[in-house]
This record gives structure tokens, C-alpha cells and sequence, in this order.
């Protein structure tokens, strides 16, 4: 498709879940969320992906962006509640994770279209869903820059039952929540919300946690 990518400027979604680590009880509420669609800067075409698709051109990566990304895929933060387990990773560049990344943007979609009572909410959920995977596209080929970062919750009853596939084969559960983090200026958003915050910085956006695990 001809048309230039966009990119997403969303508040972040705040988590009411009472058994995810990241889901303050005394958090202000957010503002309303909304969408800020601006065309990338002049860029080389890319070539049309499905949704979300294995990430996009990329950046030039040199030997210590190299290492980075390694080990940014080898990053898990792993979480025992009594009740169950929550794993959170970085969405990786390859086709290994088109899946998971086809399941982020349905997350996504969704959590953005909750507020929005003007259009047809069928209708508005197709548009987000189209933004959102070309938008995800982009991000995922902008590692180590930037990462989507993806929280899988797994049920204590249920840690040896089948619910998806991880890269290794094991059982990572349900999607539960994600976030994008941008760590330097090649990561930064490309239409941040005022104020803009320092593009030479870590910054984390783009934040939701799926509907049946808040509280």
C-alpha cells in the first residue's frame, strides 16, 4: 500500500487489576485517550505487511545495538502470585512473533475504542485495528531503540495446561498487558503529546491491560 504509516500518540490506559504488579490503586485517573495519526517523515517505502507483521525495515544496527537486542530478547520479568504467574517479554522482530504481535493489536484496538461514542463502534475498531498494525509494524523493527513490551498471566490452576506458545515452546498463557518503552532519540515516538517530553530519554506509552484482568 502507498500510503505513508502512521504513527499513534495514546494516553496510557490505566490497569484496575488488583493482582498485577503495575496497576497503582491511589493512580490518578488518566486523561481521555486519544488519536494523534501524523505520516512519517520522508522515508524509504516498505513494503505492505499483514497487520503487524514481522517488524518493519529496521534501523542500521551496529555491533553494541547488536548485543543490545540480544539481550533485550533474552529480557523476561516473571512475577508468582499465589493465584497465578505473570510473565512480561519484549515483542521480537521476527516472524516467531507475528502471532503474539496479530493478538497485541486486537488488545489495543479494543482498549482504544472503549471511550470513543461517535462512531460506529464496528466500523471505528476496523480503522484502529489497520493503524495500530501498521503502527506495531513499524515499532518492532526499531529494536534495540525501542521495545512492546508483552505481559502473559497464567492461572495457578492452569501453569500446566496448553494457552499458547512462547519461542521456546512453553506455555506463556493468556496476553493480559503491554507497553511501549522507547529508550533513545532513534526510538522516540514520532508524535509524542505535549508536553514532549526528552527524546534523548526512556519513555513509556502506549499502556492497557486487557479488560478482564482490571480491577
Amino acid at each position: 500500500m502507498a500510503a505513508s504509516p502512521a504513527l499513534l500518540s495514546l494516553a496510557p490506559a490505566v490497569s484496575r487489576h488488583p493482582h498485577l504488579p503495575f496497576s497503582p490503586s491511589h493512580c490518578p485517573r488518566p486523561p481521555p485517550r486519544h488519536l494523534r495519526l501524523t505520516p512519517l517523515a520522508a522515508s524509504s517505502p516498505t513494503p505492505s505487511p499483514s497487520p503487524a507483521g514481522s517488524g518493519g525495515g529496521g534501523v542500521f544496527l551496529s555491533p553494541s545495538a547488536l548485543t543490545q537486542l540480544d539481550e533485550l530478547a533474552a529480557f523476561r520479568y516473571e512475577h508468582a502470585f499465589p493465584h497465578g504467574h505473570l510473565t512480561v517479554r519484549a515483542l521480537g522482530r521476527g516472524p516467531n512473533d507475528d502471532a503474539v504481535a496479530e493478538a497485541l493489536v486486537r488488545l489495543l484496538a479494543n482498549s482504544f475504542s472503549e471511550t470513543v461514542r461517535w462512531a460506529p463502534a464496528q466500523r471505528y475498531a476496523q480503522l484502529l485495528t489497520f493503524v495500530i498494525g501498521r503502527y506495531l509494524y513499524e515499532r518492532r523493527g526499531l529494536a534495540p531503540h525501542a521495545a512492546v513490551l508483552v505481559g502473559f498471566y497464567r492461572p495457578a490452576d492452569a501453569t500446566e495446561e496448553g494457552g499458547g506458545e512462547g519461542e521456546d515452546g512453553e506455555d506463556e498463557g493468556e496476553m493480559a498487558c503491554t507497553a511501549e518503552v522507547s529508550f533513545d532519540e532513534m526510538g522516540a515516538p514520532g508524535a509524542p503529546p505535549t508536553p514532549t517530553p526528552p527524546l534523548e530519554f526512556p519513555y513509556m506509552c502506549n499502556m492497557t491491560v486487557k479488560t478482564s484482568f482490571r480491577r
